[in-house]
């Protein structure tokens, strides 16, 4: 019977920094750089998303950071979602619960299923606070299924 076990993680990518900074409460970033995933190149099927995000005054503990995706059938026109376009409910990944601290915080999301097309992200924060002026990162590391 082959072994089925997941492929080395691809290398972290930086998905959103600067979108973030400042980022109001009930407010959305704008979409990230495309991630390609359609198959030409890349074929993953997992995600482990890390936020990275400090606020002025702490949030209410429980309350969500919450990920998007926006993406492509056709390669060029992406989901509908920005910061002034409420994305589909179909497009929401998960969300990041944060802690009542002032201090920087380490989210994970961990064995997210990716779509297999390229796609952008976008994060809502829905943590009662604004999001500090710098300092904060989307990142993402992708994995597969390898049969050993």
């Amino acid at each position: 019977m082959a072994l089925q076990k997941h492929t080395a993680v691809s290398a972290s990518s930086t998905l959103l920094t600067t979108e973030m900074n400042s980022l109001a409460t009930g407010n959305r970033t704008n979409a990230s750089a495309a991630v390609d995933n359609d198959g030409s190149s890349n074929r993953y099927l997992f995600g482990t998303f890390e936020l990275v995000c400090t606020f002025g005054s702490a949030p209410t503990a429980g309350r969500t950071v919450d990920l998007y995706f926006l993406p492509t059938l056709d390669g060029t026109n992406y989901a509908d979602g920005s910061s002034s376009v409420v994305p589909s409910d179909s497009g929401y990944v998960g969300s990041f619960a944060v802690r009542a601290v002032n201090t920087a915080q380490r989210l994970l999301l961990t064995g997210v299923p990716l779509p297999p097309t390229d796609f952008k992200v976008i994060v809502a924060n829905n943590s009662g606070q604004t999001m500090a002026a710098s300092g904060n990162t989307l990142k993402i590391v992708m994995s597969a299924y390898e049969v050993a």
